[in-house]
C-alpha cells in the first residue's frame, strides 16, 4: 500500500482509511466576563435592520422652537412670577420695621388707622424702567396723598446707590434698601438676586387689598391703574 493510503489511518487499525482533516490554526482564548470587545468585531457594529431612521425636523418646526425660546427668555424664563390682581379676601398684615436710605426709622405700624400705604418694589437705578416708574410716582405723589395714601419704595440696590437715585430724581417719598422686605412680601427673585417689580396696596389696617408682582423687568403696573385701585379702598 502506498504512503498516501496509510496517512489517514492509525497504525494497526483495519478498514478503509478516513479522509484527512484540514489543519486548523491556534484556538482563540475564551473571553473573560466583562472584558472589552475588540474594535471591528461584529458585536460593536450597529445592525441596520434594528436602527430607526432619524427624521429631520422641518424648517417651520425649527422656527417655532426658536420662537418659543425667545419668548421664554424675554418674559423672564425660569424666574417668571405670576401676576396677582385684587385679592378676593384681605391678606393679613405683614408688619415691618426698617430705616430709610436717609437713616429715618419707618414702620408699617405708624400708618395704622391713619393712612393707606402704596408699597412699590423696584430693581435699581441701572434699570431705565425703574427710574421712569419712580419719576411717574414722584409726579403723582400729591395725588396719592390726596387719596389718603403714603408711597414707600423698596429696592435691593445698595443704600448709597439708592440714595443717589433719590437725590437725582428729587424723590419726596421714603425709600428703603432692604432684602428682608422682598422676602417678606415674596418679591425676591432668586434668578436675578434682586426684587421683581411689584406694587402692593395696604389699607389703614395694614391688610393687603391689591397686589401686582411683575413677570419680568418691563411688567409694571401703571400709575393710573394704581390710583384707580386705590380709590376702591
Amino acid at each position: 500500500m502506498s504512503k498516501e493510503g496509510h496517512r489517514g489511518r492509525k497504525p494497526g487499525s483495519k478498514g478503509p482509511a478516513r479522509p484527512e482533516r484540514p489543519l486548523k490554526g491556534p484556538r482563540a482564548a475564551p473571553k473573560r466576563p466583562g472584558a472589552p470587545t475588540p474594535r471591528g468585531s461584529s458585536s460593536n457594529r450597529p445592525n441596520p435592520a434594528n436602527s430607526t431612521p432619524r427624521r429631520k425636523s422641518s424648517p417651520q418646526l425649527r422656527k417655532f422652537r426658536w420662537f418659543v425660546i425667545v419668548v421664554f427668555l424675554a418674559t423672564g424664563g425660569l424666574t417668571a412670577k405670576r401676576v396677582f390682581w385684587p385679592a378676593t379676601t384681605k391678606d393679613p398684615p405683614r408688619p415691618f420695621q426698617s430705616r430709610t436710605i436717609k437713616g429715618k426709622r419707618i414702620s408699617l405700624a405708624q400708618f395704622r388707622g391713619k393712612r393707606n400705604v402704596v408699597l412699590i418694589f423696584y430693581r435699581g437705578s441701572f434699570s431705565s424702567t425703574s427710574t421712569n416708574r419712580l419719576r411717574a410716582l414722584q409726579a403723582n405723589h400729591q395725588n396719592f396723598r390726596s387719596l389718603g395714601a403714603e408711597v414707600i419704595a423698596v429696592t435691593t440696590e445698595s443704600r448709597s446707590l439708592a440714595l443717589q437715585t433719590a437725590i437725582d430724581l428729587r424723590l419726596s417719598f421714603p425709600v428703603i434698601s432692604s432684602l428682608q422686605l422682598t422676602d417678606l412680601y415674596g418679591t425676591y427673585d432668586a434668578g436675578t438676586l434682586m426684587t421683581s417689580p411689584a406694587a402692593f396696596l395696604l389699607d389703614k389696617g395694614g391688610n393687603i387689598r391689591w397686589k401686582h408682582i411683575g413677570r419680568g423687568p418691563q411688567d409694571w403696573p401703571r400709575v393710573p391703574r394704581i390710583l384707580k385701585e386705590l380709590r376702591k379702598l
